[in-house]
């Protein structure tokens, strides 16, 4: 009697190994998706200058820089974003962060009157003071999520900044840190060194 040959056992194996390395890849990539951020450290900040609008900021060097926005009316000048995992593209900005700078324009009146009458709705104004500047705040929740508008006034122009955080509890904690971050770091640089009044 003759014996048969085993065939399909390296076979056997080779399947056996691939599924098993694709489960592992599929683990790692559940846990690197899930996985928590890490704090920014004081060194992940790089400088960003802009001379032709006078101003200059740091920001997380993990984000990105954009200039092709349109938030506000007159134009934005630079975007400082970062987008998190369940943002898809081509569709509103609903997780991740934002910091974007306006361009300069004038009013002719003073900023808390043209802030009051430019905005209407559910709105919450209120003053802060950041850095070397005076803040005129806005929260406008008239739309499907809460903008917020910071505003100052720098030699006669007004200088408009808008912030977003949102995600997980995690990221929007980092996030918003961030925010602070590159706010109490932004200065006109066409103007005093301070505006307090």
């Amino acid at each position: 009697m003759t014996k048969k040959k085993q065939i399909g056992l390296p076979t056997k194996w080779f399947v056996i190994a691939g599924v098993i390395i694709i489960f592992l890849i599929a683990i790692f990539s559940a846990w690197k998706i899930s996985a928590p951020k890490q704090q920014l450290k004081s060194g992940a900040y790089q400088s960003y200058q802009n001379s032709e609008y006078g101003f200059d900021t740091e920001y997380p060097n993990t984000w990105d820089v954009k200039y092709d926005t349109q938030i506000f009316e007159n134009g934005d000048v630079v975007a400082f974003q970062i987008k998190g995992p369940t943002q898809k593209r081509y569709t509103e900005f609903i997780d991740g962060a934002r910091f974007i700078v306006s361009k300069p324009f004038y009013i002719d009146t003073d900023l808390s009157t043209w802030i009051q009458s430019y905005f209407t709705g559910n709105v919450k104004f209120s003053q802060s003071e950041l850095g070397d500047y005076i803040y005129e705040e806005v929260e406008d929740c008239s739309n499907w999520a809460c903008m917020r508008y910071l505003f100052t006034m720098i030699n006669n122009k007004v200088y408009g900044v808008y912030l977003f955080a949102e995600g997980g509890n995690q990221e929007k904690a980092m996030y918003e840190n961030a925010l602070i971050h590159m706010l109490k770091s932004l200065k006109f640089t066409d103007s005093p060194t301070s505006q307090k009044q």
